[in-house]
């Protein structure tokens, strides 16, 4: 007896968190969480924000799970690396319909578009952005590693115009030294319009360097 395996498409239940007044807006945001975080306590780095001047949008990945033994606290996660061209698909998927939902009718009258990734999202929102036709003003990496799948010329081509602010903790946890550099001559070798942050700390996201940097 042989086995197959087929893949179907199915409509899922998703989770978004916004904040702050859509009409009032002069910028809107996507922003997606990292491995293991949920869009309804993440939001909680943004609300040092001007509320009526920025309205935020947090999807939630969509892959829950239990971060310890099986009950407790829940997280999600965008992909793992298990039939991850799927993983990539559906996100993409759903992210055009947060954009087209949230953010596309209101867009139009001047309001400008920032999204940020931090860390596992990070990944996410370069494919994303490589991949559908989206005119971002700002792209906020935090505390990630480009993803090699998109260093294509393809793709580049699309990213490399847009305005990038890069930021990454001293201590990071996740990012080496040499990853860092790595990353650093990769952005310069294919002329990315990029600010590189650097800032004393480890693995997250800093609710008053992003607001600092993000109003200079």
């Amino acid at each position: 007896m042989m086995s197959e395996q087929h893949f179907i498409h199915t409509e899922k239940t998703a989770l978004i968190t916004t904040l702050g007044d859509i009409n009032e807006a002069q910028t809107v945001w996507i922003i997606l969480h990292g491995y293991g975080q949920k869009s309804k306590e993440f939001y909680q780095h943004f609300l040092n924000f001007n509320l009526k001047e920025n309205y935020f949008v947090l999807p939630d990945a969509l892959n829950y799970f239990y971060l310890k033994s099986g009950e407790g606290e829940i997280g999600a996660s965008w992909m793992t690396k298990y039939e991850r061209e799927k993983d990539i698909e559906d996100n993409n998927r759903y992210l055009n319909k947060v954009y087209q939902h949230f953010v596309q009718p209101h867009i139009w009258n001047g309001k400008k578009l920032y999204v940020l990734g931090f860390s596992q999202g990070a990944a996410t929102l370069v494919r994303w952005l490589a991949m559908n036709d989206i005119n971002a003003s700002q792209v906020i990496l935090w505390g990630a590693a480009f993803p090699p799948d998109m260093e294509q010329e393809k793709y580049l081509k699309k990213l490399h115009s847009l305005k990038w602010l890069y930021f990454v903790g001293t201590e990071d946890e996740y990012i080496t030294i040499e990853e860092k550099e790595k990353m650093k001559a990769f952005f310069e070798t294919h002329h990315f319009n990029l600010k590189w942050i650097e800032y004393t700390g480890k693995h997250s996201l800093k609710k008053n360097i992003l607001k600092k940097h993000i109003e200079q």
